[in-house]
């Protein structure tokens, strides 16, 4: 048995059935609300009056005297539950969390992190191509270029040169004493004049021998020359790789099979109404 308060005065009994007439128990339990921290509700007035009519005739409490006798068990109803609600939020979370009950391994891995690598690659890289030595292309021997050709030129050509002619003759004389030369005569002759030239017969020109051209060439040419090439590297290859991986791994292992855990489950869903286990746990404390 428990007090319902620490009250020093004359107690007697009363049951929850006599607050409920007397002192209007249940109508003061319709205002009350019972909730967590995150003000979600845990049991309503209705919840609290359905299960305390269960116990109206039964179950006994002590009478405060001039206090109220309802309004003492239900500030004492409170006060329990301010004392006790984070335990029942826990138990909520676990009874209602989402699972698969015929599942009882249940195995999560996470990897994550980065791996880095770094290249730095810097400096001078050189190559030299040097060309030395010397090229040589000799020309030597003859060139012959034999002649044996024979050109004939045919002579038949006539040429005939047609036109009038007329010759004048003028005999001139002086006196011994005289240096004046006067006419003597003159004959005069007129006529045609006809010249005609003919060619006949052939003309050969014979080409017979042979050039030749003599060489004695040297062609050198000589190599003195050095290519060089520089690269020069100044930079840094960087590799990052970010991983991130989540294996889960779930199922049955095999101890229990599926038919049992499914019978541990609906008998787990009917003893564990929260509501009345927290309220009967409240009557073990404070009601006889």
């Amino acid at each position: 048995m428990a007090n319902l308060l620490n009250y020093s005065g004359v107690k007697s009994l009363i049951t929850i059935g006599e607050m409920q007439v007397s002192d209007s128990l249940g109508s003061k339990l319709l205002d009350v609300s019972l909730t967590f921290g995150d003000t979600s509700v845990f049991a309503t007035g209705n919840d609290l009056c359905m299960f305390f009519g269960d116990y109206a005739m039964s179950t006994y409490v002590y009478n405060q005297g001039s206090v109220s006798p309802s309004n003492d068990f239900i500030a004492t109803l409170n006060r329990y539950w301010d004392m006790r609600k984070a335990e029942y939020e826990k138990i909520k979370t676990a009874i209602t969390a989402e699972y698969n009950p015929i599942n009882n391994y249940s195995m999560k891995e996470t990897h994550t992190g980065t791996d880095s690598t770094t290249n730095a690659h810097s400096g001078t890289d050189t190559t030299t191509d040097t060309h030395t030595g010397t090229d040589t292309l000799a020309k030597t021997g003859n060139i012959e270029n034999a002649k044996g050709t024979t050109q004939t030129n045919t002579a038949g050509i006539t040429t005939t040169t047609n036109g009038a002619a007329e010759i004048t003759s003028v005999n001139l004389v002086s006196a011994y004493d005289n240096n004046d030369f006067t006419n003597h005569d003159k004959n005069t002759t007129s006529g045609e004049n006809i010249q005609e030239v003919k060619n006949t017969g052939a003309d050969t020109i014979a080409y017979s021998g042979k050039d030749t051209t003599t060489n004695n060439l040297t062609d050198t040419t000589t190599y003195n020359t050095t290519q060089e090439i520089n690269i020069k590297y100044g930079h840094n290859i960087d590799n990052t790789t970010t991983y991130d991986t989540l294996l889960t791994r779930v199922g049955n292992i095999g101890v229990t099979t599926s038919q049992q855990m499914i019978e541990s489950e609906y008998i787990l869903r009917l003893k564990h109404s929260l509501i009345e286990l927290f309220l009967t746990e409240f009557i073990r404390n404070y009601c006889f």
